[in-house]
This record gives C-alpha cells, sequence and structure tokens, in this order.
C-alpha cells in the first residue's frame, strides 16, 4: 500500500488539514468541461483554463 492510500484510508484528517491530495490537470480539466456544458464558464474561459493546466 503507497503513501496515499494509506493516508486515505486511516489517516483523512491528516491528508484533509494539510491539503494532501491535489487534483489532477485531467480532473480539473474534467470539471471545468462540466462548468462549461452547464453554461457557467465561456468556451474561450474553458480553453484559457484548459492550456493553463497542461
Amino acid at each position: 500500500m503507497d503513501k496515499r492510500n494509506f493516508d486515505q484510508k486511516y489517516n483523512k484528517e491528516y491528508s484533509t488539514r494539510n491539503n494532501y491530495y491535489k487534483t489532477s490537470a485531467s480532473e480539473e480539466i474534467e470539471k471545468l468541461y462540466n462548468l462549461k456544458m452547464k453554461g457557467i464558464i465561456s468556451q474561450e474561459e474553458f480553453d484559457r483554463k484548459k492550456r493553463e493546466l497542461l
């Protein structure tokens, strides 16, 4: 078991308190895509943030 899985299972307070887990670029892009599809952000905003993440 790697450290991330261990902390996720046994040290939830530690991981939350220390902001241990960060989302990957692909997860961020997926969230942005969902916002775009809901009309919350524009295509231009989506493209700009996507370029920043990649």
